[in-house]
């Protein structure tokens, strides 16, 4: 029989919004989908070295059904240095909470939390199945708590495998490679109006960039003036898959 560590913490937002985002023509404001919870989670901790990245499975209680249930395949915050503040970004949890049609008892900057580590949880059945991991941690806190975070346990995008630590580290590695070049200029994101790669060439081109990536997770680098589609190789394919989730 394995312990499961169970932690308490302080639900904070995270100090940083991702940049990655343009005005449209019409005023309206779009965010490329990199702009995610992975992806916000590395550029935090990009501008706050001090901060910890972690991944697993956010388990909201619900009022309407009286129960948690799972947020996503998986999900990605921060945390301080001595683990005792969870930071994530309510905006996008709260697009999450619409999405799902959770009726929540407060709001998320009033949550009341706690933190399982799930490090030793196997699931027998994939993602939308794996109600009788669930229902193990969550029983004995049963509304105590408006959401756990349920760290180091997650399914892939395909939600039929499980996401370990070793690879989430891995890949987030190559995802913080990018996001460093983003930072630095060598790579633009943007996303317009008119979502046609005509115009994301020209807004590439109007900011100095000679490097592309599309909201389509396409890679484009500018050789003698033409616009070359250029392939990353497989790592970069299964980066591409964990982004799209």
């Amino acid at each position: 029989m394995c312990l499961i560590k169970k932690i308490v913490m302080l639900l904070q937002e995270q100090p940083e919004q991702i940049g990655f985002i343009l005005q449209d023509v019409k005023g309206g404001v779009n965010s490329d989908p990199m702009t995610q919870c992975w992806h916000r989670g590395i550029f935090n901790q990009l501008k706050h070295p001090e901060l910890g990245v972690q991944f697993g499975m956010v388990l909201v209680w619900d009022e309407k059904i009286k129960q948690y249930d799972p947020f996503w395949s998986f999900h990605v915050w921060n945390v301080n240095e001595d683990e005792t503040v969870v930071y994530d970004n309510f905006g996008l949890m709260q697009a999450g909470i619409d999405e799902f049609k959770y009726e929540l008892r407060r709001p998320i900057n009033e949550w009341k939390i706690k933190v399982i580590d799930g490090s030793n949880l196997k699931a027998k059945k994939p993602f939308l199945e794996c109600f009788d991991v669930i229902d193990k941690v969550s029983k004995p806190y049963k509304g105590q708590y408006d959401a756990i975070y349920l760290q180091n346990f997650g399914f892939h995008s395909n939600g039929k495998t499980q996401l370990t630590w070793d690879r989430f580290n891995y890949m987030s590695d190559e995802m913080e490679e990018m996001m460093v070049q983003q930072m630095d200029g060598q790579i633009s994101i943007d996303v317009v109006g008119d979502m046609s790669l005509d115009n994301l060439f020209l807004s590439a081109e109007a900011s100095g960039a000679n490097s592309l990536l599309t909201p389509d997770f396409e890679f484009y680098i500018k050789e003698n003036g033409q616009w070359v589609k250029k392939d990353l190789g497989e790592e970069f394919n299964e980066l591409k898959l964990e982004l799209q989730k």
